[in-house]
């Protein structure tokens, strides 16, 4: 499927959509509810080769993200959920506004950089680092197959680019 067909399918069903994903909303497994079209539609995108039926897909993907434990959706939701949780007693609207709207801003940031700047060896980094979640030196290390101290330069390197990158974009 190409992209445009995608994009098409998206504009014209959208409130299809938003009904598949309010319908399924009881499954996600964090208590943060956020809308998941934007990463509905990204996981279009990156596996629109294999699409045939893009309604089946679009269902199972909706599905999928809420209820799978480690999806990037839930990971990131635990996240928050942690943050949330601790100053709930301080907080107020503004702050959950201002909360979230941080988040989404970092993971637009963050699929920005993985979708225009990055080199492919970059991209199976990425994977590792943000998706799989292999965050440690020692995990990176028995998965890569490189020293602890390759290990350490590659997650420093990378946090660099990220915040550098960051830093441009807004600015």
């Amino acid at each position: 499927m190409t992209k445009l067909e995608i994009d098409t399918y998206f504009k014209e069903n959208q409130i299809l959509i938003k009904k598949s994903i309010a319908s399924n909303k009881y499954k996600c497994v964090t208590t943060n509810d956020v809308c998941i079209l934007s990463d509905v539609y990204l996981a279009c995108i990156n596996s629109s080769e294999k699409i045939r039926n893009i309604e089946a897909f679009v269902k199972m993907t909706i599905s999928n993200i809420y209820r799978w434990n480690n999806s990037k959706f839930n990971r990131l939701n635990k996240v928050k959920d942690q943050y949330l949780d601790e100053d709930i007693s301080h907080s107020n609207d503004e702050d959950d506004i201002d909360v979230n709207l941080r988040m989404q801003e970092l993971q637009f940031l963050l699929e920005k950089y993985r979708l225009n700047n990055s080199k492919p060896s970059e991209r199976v980094f990425f994977d590792l680092f943000v998706n799989q979640g292999v965050r440690s030196v020692r995990a990176l290390q028995k998965r890569l197959g490189v020293s602890s101290h390759g290990s350490y330069t590659l997650i420093k390197e990378f946090k660099s680019k990220i915040k550098e990158y960051e830093r441009k974009e807004q600015g």
